[in-house]
């Protein structure tokens, strides 16, 4: 396979997230490695580990001591950045040195074989192409919750994408060197690069069955990343660099409204009870100013 002429040291990079999948990481490195080796392109992989029962990380330094294009990553030491998912991607974004960088799962359900399909729509001009599963093999709640956060992002954002939080997906290194995610806002990727003014496509993608372990999603991380995450991103994003323009103006309109509640319940004359609740609004606002500013 050929790609056009880059500047960087590898043709690809693959971002390789673990946690609790024991030896399912080493069966999907090998699969990955024989697609690399179809394809012929120079790579690097980065591994990362976040330590748990079922741990991958001696199973990742078996590849790192065979393989000098192998980065193996034990989250224990990046504490400080945090161990999420989030943080092992930026531990990949910060290191990668690809002209197209992949994320892909350890878990096994995707097939590393679709990454041509990847690299194909990027040398179109995409710069983000994210993986839609076909014939998912999720369960019933996982699809249903997946299904409704992904209409309320393409509602809100009119971004026209079917799974946002697709693990498999790849980038150009200058969508990776861009994002800057914290708590779980990798599940918003294709939206930081949206409205960072990149193109941003998918591609067709096969789903398997998870052949070892349990899914590390559960109803209350689904929500609090999927849907409070979402406004968050959104609000970091309009923000841009001048976040102080946004909360200075919102402080200056609380305040202004608070005000005026203020002096309305000091100098009207509407009886006792309204007076005094239309100056507690006006100390209130003065207060949540503070908190906002």
């Amino acid at each position: 396979m050929k790609i056009k002429k880059h500047r960087f040291k590898k043709d690809i990079t693959v971002i390789f997230p673990t946690l609790n999948e024991g030896p399912q990481a080493k069966k999907t490195l090998e699969e990955i490695y024989e697609v690399l080796k179809e394809m012929g392109l120079t790579y690097e992989i980065i591994a990362s580990n976040v330590p748990s029962v079922n741990d991958s990380f001696d199973h990742l330094l078996e590849f790192q001591k065979e393989d000098p294009n192998f980065t193996a990553i034990n989250m224990i030491y990046k504490m400080p950045a945090g161990t999420g998912k989030s943080a092992q991607y930026m531990q990949g974004f910060i290191r990668a040195k690809g002209h197209y960088v992949f994320t892909i799962d350890s878990d096994g359900q995707d097939d590393p074989k679709d990454m041509p399909k990847f690299i194909e729509k990027l040398e179109e001009g995409y710069d983000l192409v994210m993986g839609h599963k076909q014939n998912r093999k999720d369960g019933k709640f996982y699809m249903f919750t997946s299904w409704g956060n992904n209409l309320l992002t393409k509602y809100i954002t009119k971004l026209d994408i079917h799974d946002k939080n697709c693990g498999f997906k790849a980038m150009t290194n200058e969508v990776a060197k861009t994002m800057n995610l914290r708590s779980r806002w990798y599940r918003d990727i294709p939206v930081f690069a949206d409205r960072l003014g990149f193109k941003v496509s998918e591609v067709p993608i096969n789903n398997r069955l998870r052949p070892f372990g349990t899914s590390n999603f559960n109803f209350m991380n689904r929500l609090q990343g999927g849907v409070f995450d979402l406004f968050t991103v959104l609000f970091v994003t309009r923000m841009g660099e001048t976040p102080m323009y946004t909360l200075g103006w919102t402080t200056a309109v609380i305040w202004i409204l608070g005000f005026i509640s203020f002096m309305i319940g000091m100098l009207a004359d509407f009886g006792l009870k309204y007076e005094m609740t239309l100056i507690i609004i006006g100390l209130l606002a003065f207060v949540m100013g503070f908190f906002v500013y």
